[in-house]
């Protein structure tokens, strides 16, 4: 441990006393981790972009959670437990990227006539209704004229039970009625009038685009139907409660919306929300009867995996291509650097150092050439590829901005790795210089030695083949895989970035 110090001073005087030969060989070095590092960093980019591209580029509630249903009746071991149901499957498998979840219900038809008057005869004049209920309804309306609907007093004996109703104001222009109107409502059913409904208020949205509404743009106005259309409005527990008293077998309609938060989703938990979204929908498929679930989330996770996986294929082959040159350029340069070092050697050598000691001097050397590259390599990558975003093939993805790029412990390591690679085409020369004493190098010096067997054979001219058929199958088909087996992935952009 002692020695250790004399002999680093030693060994950076010597590296200090060639250092624009050996500038030439930290370049190569610092360059091969760096180019390793970047198959880390620049897969992380891609897969990140990628990710965020093929969420934010669906249109509006397509990766949202819609569940759609309907229960044969009020009593509660049907719509009560199928709503609880469903809430608790929405929240143990997609409470983690849900913002909020928003119920709603629609009765079954309702025959309406104003109160007191028999229903037409002719079927086109028959006008129909039907109760809606949806959460935070008070929150996004606003109410042109009366109130809201409350809970109807109980009606007298002999009288018509009560109800409160609500309606949109395009509805009640075009019907030309307004708030104290009363109606009868009757079922197809069930003969006679069931209820006397009183209009007691005209809302209207206060923003009809806001993502609450789902996109659904019939819950205040129905104009393509045949007949006049009622689209009533009460509370969820009004309605429950004064139906289900009357006629608990009337049909519900319900939906369930669960919104979802593309931005709590990144590649740690993509596959996890993928496969919840699956198990989602096998799960309401046994549990919940008459229940479907509507979303492209789950397709879409599916679609992004698969398309990285492709993606990954050329950029590798790529990479390993150009680590494979800057590394025949460190073996070149570093074989130079020991050329002009062989007498050094020799002369070292013939002066009782052993080969071990010699190439100890050079393992010192090469290790702190690997940490520079190791530390900088990354940070060479990370900052070449970050620019990357404001190139015109990224500029649709990065919306002309630097690429995100966060450096792991995968960059550094491949860096090591790469320095490693570098550091045994540093010693290999040194190695075999190690061979010579001082008569052997002056006999070197007369009599040049043979080409070696790479060259000799014309391997190197079979590498380049093999490397130019590679790069040419990558210009032209932009991966190295076959469309026949894999299918038609050039139309993707993630792909044609690489």
């Amino acid at each position: 441990m002692r020695t250790f110090g004399p002999i680093a001073r030693m060994v950076l005087q010597r590296s200090l006393g060639h250092w624009r030969l050996l500038s030439t060989l930290i370049t190569g070095i610092v360059l091969s981790a760096a180019l390793m590092a970047c198959v880390a960093l620049y897969s992380d980019s891609i897969r990140d972009l990628g990710l965020k591209h093929a969420l934010t580029s669906q249109p509006p509630h397509a990766l949202d959670l819609e569940v759609a249903g309907s229960a044969p009746s009020l009593q509660p071991t049907d719509y009560a437990q199928r709503k609880a149901s469903v809430d608790q499957l929405l929240q143990s498998l997609a409470g983690n990227v849900l913002t909020q979840i928003v119920h709603y219900g629609k009765s079954e038809t309702f025959f309406l006539a104003p109160a007191g008057e028999a229903l037409p005869t002719n079927d086109n004049l028959l006008a129909r209704a039907h109760i809606q209920f949806i959460d935070q309804l008070a929150e996004h309306t606003r109410y042109v004229s009366g109130r809201a609907p409350a809970a109807a007093p109980l009606a007298a004996v002999g009288e018509l039970p009560k109800l409160e109703l609500a309606l949109g104001k395009a509805t009640a222009d075009r019907m030309g009625v307004k708030a104290g109107d009363t109606f009868d409502l009757s079922l197809h059913w069930k003969k006679g009038v069931i209820y006397r409904a009183e209009l007691v208020g005209i809302i209207e949205p206060i923003d009809l685009s806001q993502p609450y509404w789902f996109g659904k743009t019939d819950r205040f106005e129905m104009p393509g139907t045949r007949w006049p259309t009622y689209p009533f409005f009460m509370d969820e527990k009004t309605f429950v409660d004064a139906v289900r008293s009357t006629v608990p077998e009337v049909d519900v309609n319900y939906e369930v919306f669960g919104f979802v938060d593309v931005g709590k989703i990144d590649f740690t938990n993509a596959r996890l929300v993928e496969d919840n979204v699956k198990a989602l929908e096998r799960e309401i498929r046994s549990q919940v009867g008459q229940t479907e679930l509507k979303t492209k989330l789950g397709t879409v996770l599916t679609d992004y995996r698969t398309k990285l996986f492709f993606t990954r294929l050329p950029l590798f082959a790529l990479m390993l291509q150009i680590v494979g040159i800057v590394l025949f350029f460190v073996v070149m340069m570093s074989t130079m650097v020991i050329e002009r070092q062989t007498g050094e050697i020799a002369l070292l050598k013939s002066r009782g150092a052993s080969t071990g000691q010699v190439m100890a001097i050079y393992v010192l050397e090469g290790c702190g050439l690997g940490a520079l590259a190791t530390v900088s390599g990354p940070l060479i990558a990370a900052g070449a590829i970050s620019l990357l975003g404001l190139t015109p093939p990224f500029r649709d993805l990065s919306g002309g901005e630097l690429l995100n790029v966060r450096l792991t412990m995968e960059s550094f390591a491949l860096a090591l790795l790469g320095a490693v690679l570098s550091l045994a085409a540093l010693l290999w020369p040194a190695y075999r210089a190690c061979r010579y004493s001082i008569t052997n190098y002056k006999q070197q010096l007369s009599r040049p030695p043979r080409q070696p067997v790479f060259l000799r054979y014309y391997l190197d001219l079979i590498l380049i083949a093999v490397g130019a058929f590679a790069f040419y199958q990558l210009r032209q088909r932009g991966s190295l895989v076959t469309e026949k087996l894999f299918g038609d992935l050039s139309a993707d952009p993630l792909l044609l970035v690489t």
